[in-house]
């Protein structure tokens, strides 16, 4: 039964910034600035097979979550901007649920209607970025995302407690940042979820991430060669690791490079990256290398009011051995599922994380709580592009000056085939992930307020299609069920979004 929904209704109408403050610019002095935006999404979402395939069990969900956030942008003269960021939402950036008629089931474990303290607001992203004593350097400080590239490879979905320097002009920028992740985990300015830890944010890591790009630019195109380190040194008693070998200190190295190129209305993308370094294993066994590689690639041209695309991953994957799965045990000491933060130490999910979307359902693209589809990979995350082959087709249409709509196709595939058991017999299984279309429509009933559709519908390949006795025995390779049947699921979200 749905309880205190106008206690629910009361905290979104008069503590949500959003609906208080109108979107406002002052000038405080000739030199001095500030403005406010604010933003508001209300959803209605129903999620339907997500967890099981199954059609015959009663696992649907209906819910209205929220997202809210307040932006306050200062900034004086021409070389110092600070800027804080006020926002409330669900776990891992999700709509939080605040009516529905019971627990909403996922992926991760089981999630209650937000109440309070929950919706209040948490300082979520802030910063000072500063011009550094009339030289051509610029140096930011504070809790912000960092993202290079499409985001695919060296994090920047999360904020995180920082520092860059940069130099930047028209042609040419540079920038060398330091992350300390899980920091703002422990240093939170706002209300803390309970129930967000018990979906797996710990925080008790140790570790560094460093990272160098730079940029160079002629026309309107751009070549962005970057490297990262992510340097982690957290006790092996404190590491979720998916290796069985103890693990006290992993380097995990990703090198890469994107490139942009616009020729008038065609638009061409390529960004490739390869892992390197090692996790240190404890006692006189091997280390475990770091080999994972990722490629991607998207096109686009304009018609004016049509614009077809089409994206293409390509993400590296760990191999099963079929041993292995009889056995029950992992002895694989190379790494080669391509990893933004390392298998040997999960915990850092909550932290350093891609950026990159894919399908709403299958792979959790959308904003509702769902986490996707399980499939095979050693991180057990859905979002996590890799150990993956993904074609993706769209079109985009702008359907009148404020109605927009887009399709998208993806086909999902498996990197290596994943091993089962059945009838005491190792089997191996197909990469067959499936298919997925996808539909988005935004209408702009004004300037400040929109109306969102967004659905998917996935429907499941060969793999989930298996049948299996082990019940994934290694951890690699899961699925929502193991009897050879499966049935499509689907992701309706309707949202109205409000910005000032």
């Amino acid at each position: 039964m749905i309880k205190n929904k106008g206690t629910y209704l009361f905290a979104i109408v008069f503590l949500v910034p959003s609906l208080v403050f109108a979107e406002t610019s002052y000038d405080l002095s000739p030199d001095l600035k500030l403005s406010i935006e604010n933003h508001l999404r209300l959803s209605g979402n129903t999620l339907g097979n997500n967890l099981d395939l199954d059609s015959d069990k009663s696992d649907g969900v209906t819910y209205m979550g929220y997202t809210y956030d307040t932006k306050f942008n200062v900034t004086y003269k021409g070389f110092l901007t600070s800027f804080i960021k006020l926002e409330s939402n669900g776990p891992f950036d999700f709509d939080a649920p605040i009516v529905s008629d019971g627990k909403i089931n996922t992926l991760f474990g089981e999630v209650d209607n937000y109440s309070m303290p929950e919706i209040i607001p948490r300082v979520e992203e802030y910063w000072i970025d500063s011009v550094v004593i009339n030289l051509p350097l610029k140096f930011k400080i504070g809790q912000y995302p960092n993202q290079v590239g499409n985001g695919y490879a060296v994090g920047g979905y999360y904020e995180n407690y920082g520092a860059s320097i940069y130099s930047t002009n028209e042609n040419f920028q540079w920038r060398v940042s330091y992350v300390k992740p899980d920091l703002e985990n422990k240093i939170i300015f706002g209300p803390q979820v309970p129930q967000e830890r018990a979906l797996d944010v710990e925080y008790d890591s140790n570790a560094h991430f460093m990272s160098f790009d730079t940029m160079v630019k002629w026309g309107d195109h751009s070549f962005q060669p970057y490297v990262g380190l992510l340097h982690d040194t957290t006790p092996s008693t404190r590491r979720v690791n998916t290796y069985p070998f103890p693990v006290n200190e992993d380097n995990l190295g990703t090198i890469g490079m994107d490139t942009d190129m616009n020729f008038d209305k065609l638009n061409v993308g390529f960004e490739v990256a390869r892992n390197f370094g090692n996790a240190n294993v404890r006692g006189n066994s091997s280390d475990i290398i770091h080999k994972g590689y990722m490629a991607y690639a998207d096109v686009s041209y304009s018609f004016e009011k049509i614009t077809p695309r089409s994206k293409l991953l390509i993400s590296s994957g760990n191999k099963m051995d079929s041993s292995d799965v009889l056995s029950g045990k992992f002895t694989s000491h190379s790494n080669n599922s391509f990893s933004v933060y390392s298998p040997t130490n999960a915990n850092l999910s909550d932290t350093i994380y891609p950026a990159a979307y894919g399908p709403y359902l299958a792979t959790g693209g959308g904003y509702a709580l769902n986490y996707g589809v399980a499939r095979p990979s050693v991180f057990g995350d859905t979002y996590q592009l890799n150990d993956l082959i993904l074609p993706n087709m769209g079109v985009d249409l702008q359907v009148t000056e404020k109605w927009s709509i887009s399709f998208d196709y993806w086909y999902l595939r498996s990197f290596e085939h994943a091993v089962g058991i059945l009838n005491n017999r190792a089997i191996t299984l197909s990469s067959d992930l499936g298919h997925e279309l996808d539909f988005y429509s935004s209408y702009d009933l004004t300037k400040h307020i929109s109306f969102n559709l967004l659905t998917g519908v996935f429907f499941p390949g060969k793999y989930y299609r298996e049948k299996r006795d082990d019940g994934d025995v290694l951890g690699l390779a899961p699925s929502p069920r193991y009897d050879g049947d499966t049935d499509p699921a689907y992701q309706i979200e309707l949202a109205t979004e409000i910005t000032f």
